[in-house]
């Protein structure tokens, strides 16, 4: 899952991009978290689910929308000429882990449930964490993996590269490599979680949506016209953004799962057998 994605104009009309990932967390504690390390055997097994996660295809979630109703005609009406305006939604559909690994495809959010769900099974301390890192293309919403190692919570970004290349598992381990957090929204696995709500976190886009709507809209407006908008114009673009992002909103909240942990799938007999294929191949 990666957010904030730039909101662009197309020719057809307005193509606008709404940001909205996050997880279902409740407020919680990690304190009475289990902090016994992998052994050998299970860091084995995990390194192979790492390594096969790489030949897994990325895949945002997105979802399309025409806005319409009045205040879309009424946009219309002030550019004088009828314009298709089409939303691309960028939102979390929450697929299971079994669903992932099933259709070998996700997003960084789907890896790192899949990645922990095989940490948990294995036996080992694993848990989600999601916020907000450093990119080369900026400030991003992301998911990554954390395991306990040698002491330490040890951050892992599933499918990360550096110079293109695929990041060694131990680099993670070794502290070689780190991720450059900025700010932690939610932790969570199947038995504990801590952090803001999924809710918390998709809403806490909003403005920044709105401005970009906004801004689209009054773009939209000048090209059809040829000059500004004026104040009272400006006006009725807050109201449309603002329906905009109301209505991107309505589809966002059907894919909000109402229970974070069953993202983390414990005793799964799909991921079980995987790890057991796993297991052979490491034998072989």
């Amino acid at each position: 899952m990666r957010n904030w994605k730039k909101i662009v104009t197309v020719a057809i009309g307005i193509f606008l991009v709404l940001s909205a990932s996050g997880l279902s967390c409740s407020k919680g504690t990690v304190e009475n978290f289990e902090t016994q390390g992998p052994t050998q055997a299970q860091l084995v097994l995990l390194k192979k689910a790492y390594d096969e996660l790489y030949s897994f295809d990325y895949y945002d979630d997105k979802f399309e929308m025409e806005w319409e109703g009045a205040l879309k005609e009424r946009f219309g009406q002030l550019c004088q000429k009828e314009i298709r305006v089409t939303i691309e939604v960028q939102a979390e559909d929450y697929q299971s882990p079994e669903e992932t690994l099933k259709r070998k495809r996700g997003d960084c959010t789907d890896f790192s449930n899949l990645f922990i769900s095989v940490a948990r099974n294995l036996g080992i301390p694993a848990q989600v964490v999601m916020g907000k890192v450093e990119a080369p293309e900026g400030v991003i919403g992301h998911a990554w993996a954390e395991i306990y190692y040698d002491g330490k919570w040890r951050a892992i970004d599933l499918r990360a590269r550096a110079n293109g290349k695929k990041i060694p598992f131990e680099w993670w381990l070794e502290g070689l490599i780190s991720l450059k957090v900025r700010e932690i929204d939610c932790r969570y696995n199947a038995e504990m979680f801590e952090g803001k709500t999924l809710i918390e976190i998709a809403k806490s886009s909003e403005e920044i949506n709105k401005r970009g709507f906004f801004d689209n809209l009054s773009e939209t407006f000048k090209k059809a016209r040829g000059r500004e908008p004026t104040e009272e114009e400006s006006r009725e673009f807050t109201e449309m953004a603002e329906d905009i992002e109301r209505k991107c909103w309505e589809i966002i909240i059907k894919y909000i799962p109402e229970d974070p942990h069953s993202l983390i799938q414990v005793d799964s007999h799909q991921i079980k057998a995987w790890i057991d294929t796993l297991r052979d191949q490491t034998k072989g």
